[in-house]
């Protein structure tokens, strides 16, 4: 019996012999949409990148070092050796200072460099969910994400949205106001109600700050003269009398080079990066 035990294990060794031994790549993924792809080790290189484009696939943004979010098309792609697909998570509801209540508009920022069939489904999904889309930002340059600006009825809403691929994060259109008296306060004290410094006279009055950016919005409420061309401090005089005339006498604005760019609009924002750092540094609104 031990010698027919051996012959036949004789005889399965060469027919196990004759069979492929190398274990199979993955099976190709054919589904469109995001995937999350995971090295087995290193970094997503920039030709790494260029690699994948190659092969039809588009690459979104690095999650980590050695994982990259993706848009698979249509077509089956066959994953390189030391690439498998991870887990990904789904966008999130940025509320910012207060939680949304009740109906109102939001905005859905898509994921970077997102394909146009991408872009397609969102849109669609936007429709199918009864959203009705209020503004379109599409045509974006470089790593920017475009976005879709919407309402919608409540917040428990838009949890199908965030459930979308392509989708980078919800948040809710807030209303801007400026700031500067609460972060002064959080400078001086920590709180946004208390303003220890300026009750000990340290509230910068008289004194002047020369600023180099892209201009003003001059009749911006934090440096014009006045409410209005008829209130208080007009200057009917000036060509804009709300704005008032630059100089001395002026109640924030002591000297303004318009040489390179006197393109300021009344009634327009204008030089936001400009008005953005000035205000920061003086605004008074009127």
């Amino acid at each position: 019996m031990r010698g027919a035990v051996c012959m036949v294990l004789l005889l399965l060794v060469p027919l196990a012999s004759g069979l492929n031994t190398e274990f199979p790549v993955d099976p190709p993924v054919t589904e469109t949409g995001e995937r999350l792809l995971v090295l087995d080790e290193g970094v997503w290189t920039s030709e790494r990148w260029a690699m994948l484009e190659e092969q039809g696939i588009q690459p979104l943004r690095t999650v980590r070092h050695d994982a990259l979010l993706v848009w698979m098309g249509d077509e089956a792609v066959s994953l390189d050796v030391g690439v498998s697909v991870g887990e990904h998570e789904t966008a999130a509801l940025r509320e910012g200072l207060e939680t949304p209540d009740g109906p109102g508009e939001y905005r859905v920022l898509l994921e970077p460099r997102l394909p146009a069939d991408g872009i397609v489904n969102l849109r669609e999904t936007l429709a199918l969910l009864g959203f009705t889309v209020v503004q379109e930002s599409l045509d974006v340059q470089g790593n920017l994400p475009a976005s879709f600006t919407f309402f919608a009825p409540d917040v428990e809403a838009l949890n199908p949205l965030l459930q979308t691929e392509g989708v980078l994060w919800v948040e809710p259109v807030l209303t801007t106001r400026a700031r500067n008296g609460q972060a002064s306060a959080l400078i001086e004290a920590g709180s946004t109600d208390e303003h220890p410094f300026w009750t000990m006279g340290l509230n910068g009055s008289g004194v002047i700050v020369g600023v180099a950016d892209s201009g003003i919005d001059a009749d911006h409420a934090c440096f014009r003269n006045a409410t209005s061309p008829t209130s208080a401090h007009a200057e009917t005089n000036a060509s804009h009398p709300a704005v008032g005339v630059f100089g001395d006498d002026h109640r924030k604005i002591i000297h303004l080079n318009s040489s390179l760019d006197g393109n300021d609009t009344p009634g327009h924002s204008d030089y936001r990066h400009g008005t953005h750092v000035i205000g920061s540094l003086a605004c008074h609104d009127v």
